[in-house]
C-alpha cells in the first residue's frame, strides 16, 4: 500500500509541478505546445510499441476495442438525454464532456507502473475504441444533434483526424502486426522502450500544463454535474465489467481503471468548435483529473493491483 501511495503521490506531484511552473511562466505557451506534441507524437507511440513487443495473441483483447467505443457512445447518448430541452451550447457541453477518456496522457502511466506490459496492451485496445470517439466521433454526433449545417463532412473529418493521430495509427499498426503474427524486431523495442520510459513523467507534466482552476459558481455547478454523471456511469459499468465479464483478472482490472479516467483533453477543443463553453469544459476536465487520481489510487489499493 505504501508503494502504491508513493507512486500515485509522485504523479500528483508532477501534475502540480507542471501547473506551478506554468503559473510562474517557466513554460511559455510555445513550450507547452512542444511538450504536448512530444508526448502525443513521440513518447506515447513509443510506449505503445514497446508494450506490444511482448504481445501474445489473445482474442479477448480485441473485444476491448468495442467496449471502448460502446462506453463513449453510451455517454454521448446520456449527454443528449440530459440536454435535450436545453440550448445547443449546453447540449454540446454535455455530449462532448460526458464522453471521452484521457487514456494516453493520464491512465496509461498508471497502467505502466502497476499492471505491466500486458496491462498496457489491454488499455491500448480499449483506447482504440475510445480514440474513434475522442478524435472526431463524438464531435460528429454532437454536430448532428445540434443541427450544425456547417458540418456536412463530419464523417470525412473523423477519418482525417484519425489518420492524422499518431497514437491512433500506432495502435492500428500494432493491431495489424499482432493479428498477422509479425513480431517487432528487438532493436526497435530497445529504442522505443528507452523513449517510452519517459511517458509517466512527461504525460503527467503535460496534464499539469493543461490544468485549469476556476471559482465561478456556474462553472463549478455544471462541472460537478458532468462529473457526477460520468462517475455514476463509471461505477455501474465497473461493477459489471469486473464481476461479469469472462476476461482474465488483469483485463478486468484495466477496464475498471480505464472507465474512471478523466475527461479527454480534446473535449474542450471540440466544445469550442461547437460554439460551447470551452473554458467550462477545460475546468471540468481539470476537476476530473483530481477525482480520477483519488479514485484510481483507491481502486489500485482495493483491487490489490
Amino acid at each position: 500500500m505504501y508503494n502504491i501511495l508513493l507512486k500515485a503521490s509522485s504523479f500528483v506531484f508532477i501534475i502540480f509541478l507542471g501547473y506551478f511552473l506554468k503559473k510562474k511562466k517557466f513554460f511559455s505557451q510555445e513550450d507547452s505546445k512542444f511538450v504536448n506534441k512530444t508526448v502525443i507524437n513521440i513518447i506515447l507511440p513509443s510506449a505503445i510499441i514497446s508494450s506490444f513487443g511482448s504481445f501474445q495473441k489473445d482474442n479477448s483483447l480485441f473485444i476491448l476495442v468495442f467496449l471502448g467505443l460502446l462506453c463513449n457512445l453510451t455517454l454521448i447518448f446520456l449527454g443528449y438525454i440530459f440536454s435535450r430541452k436545453k440550448d445547443s451550447k449546453i447540449k454540446a457541453l454535455y455530449m462532448l464532456n460526458f464522453s471521452g477518456y484521457n487514456i494516453g496522457a493520464f491512465t496509461l502511466p498508471f497502467i505502466q507502473n502497476f499492471l505491466g506490459s500486458f496491462g498496457v496492451i489491454a488499455i491500448c485496445m480499449f483506447d482504440v475504441g475510445n480514440s474513434i470517439s475522442c478524435t472526431g466521433g463524438s464531435y460528429a454526433l454532437t454536430t448532428m444533434a445540434i443541427n450544425d449545417s456547417n458540418e456536412k463532412n463530419s464523417l470525412k473529418n473523423i477519418f482525417e483526424k484519425l489518420y492524422k493521430s499518431v497514437p491512433f495509427m500506432t495502435y492500428i499498426l500494432m493491431l495489424i502486426l499482432a493479428i498477422i503474427g509479425i513480431k517487432i524486431p528487438a532493436p526497435i523495442i530497445s529504442i522505443t522502450s528507452l523513449i517510452g520510459a519517459a511517458n509517466g513523467f512527461m504525460a503527467m507534466l503535460m496534464v499539469g500544463l493543461m490544468f485549469e482552476i476556476s471559482f465561478k459558481w456556474d462553472y463549478i455547478s455544471k462541472a460537478f454535474f458532468i462529473l457526477i454523471i460520468r462517475y455514476i456511469f463509471a461505477g455501474i459499468t465497473a461493477f459489471i465489467f469486473y464481476n461479469f465479464l469472462p476476461f482474465s483478472l488483469v483485463i478486468r482490472q484495466v477496464l475498471v481503471i480505464a472507465i474512471f479516467a478523466p475527461i479527454s483533453a480534446l473535449s474542450s477543443y471540440f466544445t469550442e468548435k461547437c460554439d460551447g463553453n470551452s473554458g467550462l469544459s477545460s475546468f471540468a476536465s481539470s476537476l476530473s483529473i483530481i477525482f480520477s487520481i483519488i479514485i484510481i489510487t483507491f481502486l489500485i489499493i482495493y483491487l490489490e493491483i
